[in-house]
């Protein structure tokens, strides 16, 4: 396994939602691990080469152990020689840009170098270090350890205030949200489609606005971290619930893990804060694993005081609603009692047990910084007073992030606690979820679920919808009565004017009608509810497995087609099968929890287009994507003259074509022409055959209606077809009117069963209704390797090329005649004679039948 894989693919790729859908390789396999004499020391690599191979080659639980001894024995050389290393393992293993491995590794890998150099192979730690890491290793038992907590109350001790409700209960509202990841570097207008894990900056020239074909729009982009501007359209839309408080879970900074400092992080801490605070909101707020910098390396107390910088801002961040309580500047805890209420608020850093934070493997601690020690003399003060408590916290406990046995020592506390702990909210995921715990997880019942997490979706759109809860809350118990999601849908056109906040579902109407009895308008949803909602949906596995299987083996063909889908793809194909069934739609967060739970399945970053090109120009890439189309021909008995290219091309309205002019010897410089005044854009998109007929083309102009002079004054021929749309380019609804087209056109000369056609990988084409129309009419799509058409496209050279060329004639001759602003009543007839001039079969790269080889 690569080095990447083995020190830092955890942090600088795991950390974040990711965005393409893939096939996966098969669960690891399971060795035992104390058998350090079988690691042969003398068997050390030296150079990047045989480091590489080694790190490949010991892809198993015991192979761990030697990675282990590699890194270990860099370390021993010291940080400079360990960090060198890493660097070039990086640079040769890694399709990150050299920045990324470079700031990635200088932050983090004093980190894991330190705690390398303190770790005894074929040890618990080692495993763990391998199992969370590497995911080579089964996990291993949890120590035993029993927390020391006072032991129960004789008999319990209740809020004096609760009483029992008859009727509909006096309610307030609390808001939670998390995860925002504010990117104060964010440029509208920016590269959103970059090399780099996170877009949406301006990195270089070509990321810059104006210079790049995917603009970052004013509130977000999925590929990036949010904007200043969506984080305060979130506030605003919360104030409008006018909720007596707001449970922020964590996670400010934005995602660029490789470039984060101690004063970067600050200002991007302080900031966030102060616009929650202008937004009027009464914040409980709790410390994220990215508030740190390095990223997740908060060092627990007995390690020293490398976390001190953080503390002090978030205590200084937190004091204008908390007050200055002690704990805040020393672990950055903290616990306080919300104003003219009998309810206490706990939030606690679930850092000190994140498999991530890389201190956590160097002189290992049951109890780092003494947090849950901390935690149970809150409680239990808390227990004493008659008081009910919300506990916040960023990652949720009993989670793959969360180290297992702090997982398990957490639980007692929780399950002594159980009759004072009201709630626990979570953040972390960036999924809408919740969690249930049982004081006996071997015979779960709704009589032993004792409490509930309630795990909030995420703000930042890097890996979906932005949203946000409002829970309604009993004013007496404090129990949850309902949750509300309100999500900002980015597909709404309006999104990138004015997001607006919707109501997503209610927890109550979705999951109340799945239980029988059906939970009251005024019951709470306790944790006997949750269970009781998990059991019934469990009784229905089968519904369940089908319908995961339609979404997987529709995802599993669209990759072998060449369209891997994005996660919001995968999301629309689980929301049409629903809409069948007239079923509520799935959440925000669902499309990544299904591919997590799919072995068949990883998630991926797409690569930045320079690498996909020259990837593209790979033997073996173009070798197999001829390969793709010849068994297609063959599985489906496609014939010859039933196979199409697809393509799109655009047009400036006014743009003269390139050509070379004789001028005088005086004329120093490139001769220049004068165009025409309108640029306004025009795309095109057309298909042809093997044999060499051209479909009629489509055109799509930039406008909201048609015009009757388009069709008499250009006497267009009734089978092209025009489209107006907003800004002239296509869009997904477009893409499916063009495949409407071809389907009449093509229909009536189809020889065969089937029809391939050929297309690119724009997303117009990757839509689930594009497929479903596909499927419905007998028409087999494939896609080209991404960015490859520059070299797999012939419409490029074939067709558009001789089209421009005759279309800027057209141009030209408008001009002799003082023609100087081109509108569309001047294009329609231009581009007609431009399109009978140049589309016909004789032209360049439409080779016919007989002339087409499949198999370069």
């Amino acid at each position: 396994m690569k080095i990447l894989t083995v020190a830092l693919i955890a942090v600088s790729l795991n950390l974040w939602g990711m965005i393409g859908v893939a096939n996966a390789r098969q669960p690891p396999e399971t060795l035992d691990l104390q058998r350090q004499e079988d690691i042969n020391e003398s068997a050390i690599p030296t150079s990047v080469d045989g480091i590489l191979e080694s790190l490949t080659s010991n892809n198993n639980c015991l192979g761990c152990q030697g990675i282990l001894l590699i890194l270990r024995t860099l370390a021993d050389f010291g940080d400079d020689v360990f960090v060198g290393a890493l660097k070039q393992l990086c640079f040769a293993a890694s399709s990150e840009d050299e920045d990324v491995c470079d700031g990635t590794i200088t932050l983090e890998g004093p980190v894991i170098a330190s705690s390398l150099r303190d770790l005894t192979l074929g040890s618990k730690t080692a495993q763990v270090f391998c199992t969370t890491l590497l995911g080579l290793c089964n996990y291993p038992e949890v120590e035993p350890y029993t927390v020391p907590v006072p032991s129960q109350p004789t008999k319990p001790i209740t809020n004096p205030n609760a009483t029992l409700n008859t009727t509909r209960p006096s309610v307030f509202k609390i808001a939670h949200f998390s995860d925002i990841h504010i990117d104060p570097l964010y440029v509208t207008g920016s590269n959103a489609n970059c090399s780099k894990p996170m877009c949406c900056r301006s990195y270089t020239p070509a990321d810059e606005p104006g210079n790049n074909d995917f603009p970052a729009g004013p509130f977000g982009d999925h590929n990036c971290s949010a904007p200043v501007s969506l984080e305060r359209s979130m506030y605003e839309a919360i104030k409008e619930f006018a909720p007596d408080f707001a449970i922020f879970t964590g996670d400010i900074v934005d995602h660029a893990i490789w470039n984060t400092s101690v004063e970067q992080n600050s200002a991007e801490i302080r900031m966030a804060y102060q616009h929650m605070s202008d937004a009027g909101l009464q914040i409980y707020g709790t410390v994220g694993n990215h508030e740190m910098s390095p990223v997740n390396a908060i060092p627990p107390a007995h390690l020293g005081s490398g976390a001190q910088w953080l503390y002090d801002v978030l205590s200084d961040a937190w004091k204008t609603w908390i007050g200055s309580p002690a704990k805040a500047k020393e672990i950055g805890a903290y616990s306080v009692q919300s104003p003219r209420t009998n309810l206490r608020i706990i939030s606690i850093s679930t850092n000190m047990w994140y498999t991530l934070n890389f201190w956590l493997y160097q002189d290992v601690q049951k109890d780092p910084s003494h947090h849950i020690q901390w935690l149970v003399d809150e409680l239990d003060k808390a227990e004493k007073a008659g008081e009910r408590v919300y506990l916040v916290g960023h990652m949720p406990m009993g989670t793959s992030d969360a180290l297992h046995d702090a997982s398990n020592y957490f639980d007692q506390v929780v399950n002594r606690y159980k009759s004072t702990i009201v709630a626990m909210f979570f953040g972390h995921t960036h999924l809408d979820h919740f969690q249930i715990s049982y004081s006996d997880y071997e015979r779960r019942t709704a009589s032993n679920a004792v409490a509930m997490s309630y795990i909030a979706p995420s703000m930042t759109p890097l890996s979906g919808m932005p949203a946000f809860r409002i829970y309604t809350v009993d004013t007496a118990t404090f129990n949850i009565l309902d949750i509300d999601t309100y999500v900002a849908d980015m597909n709404d056109p309006t999104f990138q004017v004015h997001p607006v906040w919707e109501k997503y579902y209610s927890a109550k109407e979705v999951y109340g009608s799945l239980i029988n009895p059906s939970i009251s308008p005024n019951s709470e949803l306790s944790p006997a509810f949750w269970h009781n909602v998990t059991v019934a949906l469990e009784n229905d596995p089968a519904a369940f497995d089908a319908y995961w299987t339609l979404i997987l083996e529709r995802v599993i063909d669209l990759i072998d087609r060449g369209f891997p889908p994005r996660l919001d793809d995968v999301r629309d194909m689980a929301d049409c099968l629903l809409d069948e069934r007239d079923a509520t739609r799935v959440g925000p967060r669902w499309a990544e929890n299904f591919v997590r739970r799919q072995l068949q399945l990883k998630t991926r970053f797409r690569r930045g287009i320079d690498y996909q090109r020259a990837l593209a120009e790979d033997p073996a890439i173009v070798q197999a994507w001829f390969a793709l189309v010849r068994n297609t021909i063959a599985k489906y008995g496609i014939h010859d003259d039933d196979i199409y290219n697809f393509d799109e091309t655009g047009f400036l309205m006014g743009m003269l074509s390139h050509a070379k002019v004789v001028t005088t010897s005086d004329r120093r410089g490139r001769p220049r022409t004068k165009q025409p005044g309108n640029r306004e854009w025009v795309s095109v998109i057309q298909g042809v055959c093997a044999d060499g007929w051209a479909l009629p083309p489509y055109v799509i102009v930039k406008g909201k209606y048609h015009l009757l002079s388009w069709y008499t004054n250009g006497q267009f021929p009734p089978q092209w077809r025009v489209h107006p749309s907003e800004n002239g380019w296509t869009t997904n609804e477009i893409g499916l009117d063009w495949l409407q087209h071809f389907e009449k056109c093509t229909k009536s000369r189809t020889k065969g069963v089937k029809r391939l056609l050929i297309l690119d990988g724009h997303n117009s084409h990757k839509s689930t209704k594009f497929d479903d129309y596909c499927k419905e009419h007998s028409i087999i799509a494939l896609c080209m390797p991404p960015h490859s058409s520059h070299e797999l496209q012939p419409l490029d050279v074939g067709c558009f090329s001789p089209l421009k060329a005759s279309y800027g004639k057209e141009i030209e001759k408008m001009m002799r005649m003082q023609i100087t602003h081109i509108t569309k009543d001047d294009f329609f007839p231009a581009f007609k004679a431009a399109f009978s001039t140049s589309m016909g079969k004789e032209n360049p790269g439409l080779l016919g039948p007989k002339d087409t080889n499949y198999s370069t």
